[in-house]
């Protein structure tokens, strides 16, 4: 079965939706900017990365990384609402 896709844009912004079987899943590209310094603690990194990973280990997460200026990223997560 081919996956169908269509956009969508609603109250959690735009997305890519994804139907398979049933099962329909939505992409959402995330950015963080604006860093405040002193605000990201190793702590608060090191959750971070371990959510990240946790988020890639159930498929969820597709792609994640610095912009090349450093001073912002983005992840890109596919699952069922943003609530996640």
């Amino acid at each position: 079965m081919i996956p169908s896709k269509n956009y969508n844009e609603g109250s959690q912004g735009q997305y890519l939706k994804i139907s398979k079987g049933g099962m329909t899943l939505k992409t959402f590209l995330v950015t963080l900017s604006k860093k405040i310094e002193g605000e990201l603690t190793d702590d608060l990194l090191h959750r971070h990365v371990d959510y990240l990973k946790f988020m890639n280990q159930n498929g969820s997460l597709i792609m994640c990384g610095p912009f090349v200026d450093k001073d912002g990223a983005m992840m890109i997560f596919r699952c069922h609402s943003s609530n996640k």
